[in-house]
């Protein structure tokens, strides 16, 4: 996804607020979110991309 940004504040792009971890694995962690203005609840994945071949 284009454009997509971690910040520091625990929010993706500013417009979600990560919650707990849902799942983990070997190169990533599935992380559960919620958009700030409707509240609608989805999963993230976070790709460590240190651990992927290049």
């Amino acid at each position: 996804m284009a454009g997509f940004k971690r910040g520091y504040d625990g929010k993706i792009a500013g417009l979600y607020d990560l919650d707990k971890t849902l799942g983990r694995g070997h190169f990533a962690v599935v992380k559960l979110a919620r958009h700030v203005f409707t509240g609608e609840k989805v999963a993230v994945k976070v790709i460590d991309k240190t651990k992927l071949d290049t």
